[in-house]
């Protein structure tokens, strides 16, 4: 298993517990592949890998899609005051 650093096509790099890995697609991931582009992982996703006993390593299936972010201010906005004059602020009156 390993999260998606980087991809060129048909190759991409992985990154595992023991470091950035090589890895090409393996069947399944190319027929998924073929039948939808969008299946294609990127960067960012979880993927698991087979280490085959002759030295390549495949891609085999996507684990996650990252869900959209949710931004948030890094200040909060003007509070309003519904009904309130403009000199009063979370209920209290200004002098």
């Amino acid at each position: 298993m390993g999260c998606v650093l980087s991809g060129e096509t048909g190759v991409l790099v992985v990154l595992t517990d023991d470091g950035p890995v090589r890895a090409s697609y393996g069947a399944r991931m190319l027929c998924a592949i073929a039948r939808d582009r969008s299946r294609s992982p990127e960067a960012g996703e979880w993927v698991t890998l087979r280490r085959w006993s002759d030295g390549p390593v495949t891609v085999e299936a996507v684990l996650t899609r990252p869900a959209l972010a949710k931004v948030l201010p890094l200040r909060p906005g003007p509070r309003r005051n519904p009904g309130g004059s403009p000199d009063q602020h979370e209920g209290l009156d200004r002098p």
